[in-house]
């Protein structure tokens, strides 16, 4: 799934705190796929809250038949939890707008 999205994504996103890579799969779900490196969000608890904010965020959003990779961009621990979850509604809405 990650190579077949970085390789060729058919939408992205720029947030502040993330990019979203995006590409139809063919299936009847959605997939996530998280990119949390440790050069981008040094403490591994600040780097598990974006995973689980992303997760949360995602199966609330309910995409279906996509791809989506989220990585986080560098001091995204910098962003509250408030910011960063605005920041992944409005990218899976223009994700959904754009489908």
């Amino acid at each position: 799934m990650f190579d077949r999205v970085f390789q060729g994504p058919e939408k992205r996103v720029h947030r502040a705190s993330c990019l979203v890579l995006v590409r139809q799969n063919g299936k009847a779900h959605g997939r996530l796929g998280l990119v949390v490196g440790k050069k981008n969000i040094s403490r591994a608890v600040q780097r598990n809250t974006f995973k689980r904010i992303c997760r949360e965020v995602f199966r609330k959003s309910q995409l279906c038949s996509v791809d989506v990779l989220v990585l986080a961009k560098r001091h995204a621990d910098r962003i509250d939890r408030n910011q960063l979850t605005r920041d992944l509604l409005v990218a899976f809405s223009q994700i959904e707008e754009r489908a």
